[in-house]
């Protein structure tokens, strides 16, 4: 702060105070910064909450595309408006909004239930690297009381006993087949969220 003394002729000693152009400047760095912070906050919070929504809705997507699949996975048809464990497979892609695909997932003429439905607008869905291929994955059951998971003499195959032996015998039939282990990954504006679906070939549709 500046104090300047102005001395009137025939008059008492006047004082003026004020700033200088410093002060001024330093005073009015520190309200640009504090309005900085401010504004930065805003942003981060407002940025949290559209990726939490976004978390939310492709969980959601996630969930109802694993259904529109049971729904429609039947090896057995040969033939017409259904899905096989065939065309589970790494890079099979669509679009939620749009209810478009590739291969025979695009052959349903029954639209997805996002099918222009505007809060899905822009989520894209792939089956990524991390599936096993069609039929091709088969889980694995613990014998009781093994601890030692790393030991294969621990572990069965999800068709076998306890013996070795195959569940269903030969001549009752042959054994299910292995399942499909899904990687779908749901994709928005760059932001990829991936979650894993197993499949057994047969539908929810009898």
């Amino acid at each position: 702060m500046i104090t300047v003394e102005v001395r009137d002729r025939g008059s008492e000693v006047r004082t003026t105070k004020g700033f200088t152009l410093f002060e001024t400047l330093v005073a009015m760095f520190v309200m640009l910064v504090g309005l900085l912070g401010v504004t930065s906050m805003f942003n981060s919070g407002m940025k949290s909450r559209v990726l939490a929504e976004e978390i939310v809705l492709s969980q959601e997507l996630a969930n109802m595309w694993a259904d529109w699949v049971r729904f429609r996975l039947n090896d057995s048809k040969p033939s017409g408006y259904f899905l096989h464990s065939i065309d589970l497979v790494q890079g099979a892609s669509g679009d939620f909004f749009q209810s478009t695909a590739s291969g025979n997932f695009n052959a349903d003429p029954n639209k997805l239930p996002t099918y222009q439905k505007k809060v899905y607008q822009g989520f894209l869905w792939q089956i990524g690297p991390g599936s096993s291929g069609p039929n091709n994955y088969k889980p694995q059951w613990v014998t009781l009381g093994a601890l030692d998971l790393t030991n294969p003499a621990n572990l069965r195959n999800w068709d076998q006993r306890l013996d070795n032996a195959n569940i269903i015998a030969a001549s009752m039939g042959s054994a299910p087949a292995n399942l499909t282990q899904v990687e779908l990954i749901v994709t928005r504006a760059g932001r990829s969220y991936r979650f894993n679906y197993v499949f057994s070939g047969v539908g929810v549709r009898y």
